[in-house]
């Protein structure tokens, strides 16, 4: 075997090592991601109709790379609603949000006049490398325009 033809395998090999191994991350990646830009936790519950998908208290971002999420799968054709409410050591109003239907749900959330505020997360570059902290794709992201303040 030549020095050509090994170099050849050592590239296939790695070449289907990186396949693979695309193949599992793209399996995992959520479709809900939840950044706390607070310097507090929050309490957060997600809802799917009347089915609660996942609720819990959600530590702040830090400042470590990539930042802390809380990440959960949901079904994107299912109306979703998030609930943030304030741990036992804050006080402050909760909220309640919904999100048009077919999105992914990367958000970040901060406190602004007493209530939490949630936007799109941007990720790299604010935005310019379309991925969050985590490589998740904004391509099919909510924009501000498909998050709503549900009125009680």
């Amino acid at each position: 075997m030549t020095k050509g033809d090994r170099m050849k395998k050592i590239i296939v090999l790695i070449a289907g090592s990186l396949v693979a191994t695309s193949g599992l991350m793209h399996a995992s990646v959520p479709n809900f991601s939840f950044m706390n830009k607070n310097n507090y936790q929050v309490q957060i519950t997600i809802k799917q109709g009347a089915s609660t998908i996942y609720t819990g208290l959600v530590k702040p971002a830090g400042t470590s790379t990539p930042k802390h999420t809380q990440d959960v799968t949901i079904d994107l054709n299912k109306q979703t609603t998030l609930t943030i409410s304030p741990d036992f050591d804050n006080f402050y109003e909760g909220e309640t949000y919904s999100f048009d239907k077919g999105k992914t749900i990367y958000v970040s959330c901060e406190l602004r006049n007493g209530k939490p505020y949630l936007y799109p997360q941007t990720g790299w570059l604010g935005g310019l490398a379309g991925l969050t902290t985590h490589g998740y794709s904004l391509s099919n992201n909510v924009k501000q325009n498909n998050i709503h303040v549900v009125r009680q």
